[in-house]
């Protein structure tokens, strides 16, 4: 099944309604809802449609807000079967002109997204397995506690974030090795 059918299946199955939009139909994407979110999704075929993402997500960002739609809930997938670099990839998600983007290339991704897979209690399980394994992980918990005090999860961490983290870890392995 390609990704574009796969995740119309996953929307569907989240409880996501298509409806009609002539305006969004027209630029080849579908369009989901739910009680609380809106999703267009469109398949990206060439590298060329690559190109036109910004100008793209600014027309469906406009024809939402003409329809009276909340963007900061709006969503746009991108569904693309053929391989595609990091740096495009994280280009098109990073940018959030307009509205926010997600690149779907295989059902791993939807794990990346909030409101379709609910990751909490899996993410519970992992610290709860970390904590448990304390000795084992003791660098990993660490790490994660630092993520966590500085909203890592949300945000993504400063330069000099990163270097107190590093710093941070290298001393820990000092003292133990020095133990």
């Amino acid at each position: 099944m390609d990704i574009f059918n796969l995740t119309n299946n996953r929307l569907i199955e989240n409880g996501f309604e298509p409806y009609d939009l002539l305006e969004i139909e027209g630029m080849g994407s579908a369009i989901y809802r739910s009680s609380i979110y809106h999703v267009v999704m469109k398949k990206i075929h060439s590298n060329e449609e690559l190109k036109d993402i910004k100008s793209y997500s600014t027309n469906i960002r406009n024809i939402m807000l003409n329809e009276r739609v909340n963007t900061c809930n709006t969503y746009l997938f991108f569904c693309i079967d053929k391989q595609i670099d990091y740096e495009t990839f994280f280009r098109i998600e990073r940018d959030t002109t307009a509205l926010r983007k997600y690149v779907i290339r295989n059902e791993m991704d939807f794990k990346r997204i909030p409101f379709l897979d609910n990751l909490t209690e899996e993410t519970q399980n992992g610290v709860e397995e970390l904590k448990n394994n304390q000795d084992e992980n003791f660098y990993l918990l660490k790490i994660y506690d630092f993520i966590t005090s500085h909203n890592g999860h949300h945000n993504k961490l400063s330069q000099l974030e990163i270097e107190t983290s590093v710093k941070m870890i290298i001393d820990l392995v000092e003292k133990q090795y020095e133990s």
